[in-house]
């Protein structure tokens, strides 16, 4: 596979033929061409991260060769750029910091001084 096509796997799940070299723009509309709009990418981020699965989809190195995996990231990156796609914002926990917390977030080195 290409590098597009293991881009467009990667965030889709479909395996397509892209022809040509490597064009972020380029594999943004082809995605968006398939029915994957910003919405429904964001989607399925989210249902595969609520179902503690990765993505986008991990691909093996036996799967791209020689395509290194920074690689690989950095054109993903790029293509969601292109889609409007940020990162997922992940929070640990909603409720208010328990008094453990409280403590960690008090404790400041002495060379840091006071502060308020």
């Amino acid at each position: 596979m290409t590098l597009a096509e293991l881009v467009v796997w990667s965030l889709t799940g479909e395996r397509i033929a892209v022809s040509g070299g490597f064009d972020p723009v380029g594999v943004a509309q082809r995605i968006l061409d398939l029915g994957w709009d910003t919405q429904r990418l964001q989607d399925a981020r989210d249902q595969a991260l609520a179902r503690g699965q990765v993505w986008p989809r991990f691909v093996p190195a036996n799967d791209r060769p020689g395509i290194g995996a920074a690689q690989l990231d950095a054109a993903t990156r790029a293509v969601l750029q292109n889609l409007g796609v940020g990162p997922h914002a992940r929070v640990r926990r909603s409720g208010k910091p328990d008094a453990r917390d409280r403590a960690l977030m008090a404790d400041r080195p002495p060379h840091h001084g006071t502060v308020g």
